[in-house]
């Protein structure tokens, strides 16, 4: 799906601890989101830690994209701004993540799933 960097922005992620990647990604920075909906501004490469199970993603296009999962339990927004001068302003990442490990034993198995839809 397209959206505009300039216009699109994220829904459901206030209050979630974050590691924002920029400057640094190999030592990110802790916080708190504060925003009711997140933007694009720039350069943007954040992790979200205990995210809730639904997202809205507003495309700046018209289209607001509902993200749903089951048992993912973090999420990350990037934009590669200017690093991707040719198309960073034609699209956002919004993906469903698990920054923690996963305990299994011999046999068991996890999933994982992730709806999207067009509201």
């Amino acid at each position: 799906m397209q959206a505009s960097v300039t216009g699109a922005s994220v829904r459901g992620l206030k209050g979630c601890k974050t590691l924002n990647k920029d400057p640094d990604p190999k030592n990110p920075v802790e916080g708190k989101e504060e925003r009711d909906a997140v933007t694009f501004p720039g350069f943007v490469d954040c992790i979200y830690l205990d995210a809730p199970n639904e997202l809205q993603l507003d495309n700046g296009l018209g289209n607001v994209i509902t993200i749903k999962n089951t048992n993912w339990s973090d999420a990350v927004l990037w934009n590669p701004h200017l690093q991707m001068e040719a198309c960073y302003k034609d699209f956002v990442c919004v993906e469903n993540a698990k920054i923690g490990n996963v305990q299994l034993e011999p046999d068991q198995t996890w999933t994982a799933k992730q709806h999207l839809s067009v509201v």
